[in-house]
């Protein structure tokens, strides 16, 4: 977000502080890094910490728009700073970082596994396009 901010002078993208969270732990989902560096198939569940905001929020998750890939989420947060729309296409990379996004922006695409697509930036028009792969995602995913 700092360099998002740096680049647009947009007040809404300004970073938040630490201090704006209140810390939670609770059962996550790992990405499938960890499958594949401990070479085991499955996603791990676990305890972790969870950074939730002080300041009002209204997250709404949608994983059922015909419009997008196999894999994707739309959210969407009436309270965010701005009403500003971005599209992410990346790995499991991405997955801890939508919420932070949802802060920022009215709506967040998140095309989890899906490569750059021409199309699909039309049809949604995005504000901030964003792409976050992990160096382990195989290079035909990315172009």
């Amino acid at each position: 977000m700092q360099s998002l901010f740096d680049r647009t002078n947009v007040e809404a993208y300004a970073p938040t502080k630490l201090d704006d969270y209140t810390l939670i732990y609770e059962l996550i989902t790992s990405g499938d890094i960890i499958a594949k560096l401990a070479d085991y198939p499955y996603d791990i569940t676990d305890m972790g910490p969870v950074l939730y905001p002080k300041f009002p929020y209204e997250f709404k998750k949608e994983t059922n728009d015909k419009r997008l890939p196999y894999n994707s989420m739309k959210i969407t947060n009436s309270k965010s700073k701005s009403d500003k729309t971005v599209l992410i296409f990346s790995d499991s990379f991405v997955l801890s970082q939508r919420l932070f996004y949802a802060m920022n922006f009215r709506t967040v695409y998140h095309l989890r596994d899906q490569a750059f697509n021409k199309d699909l930036i039309e049809l949604l028009k995005p504000d901030v396009i964003i792409e976050g792969y992990s160096e382990m995602t195989h290079n035909n995913l990315i172009y």
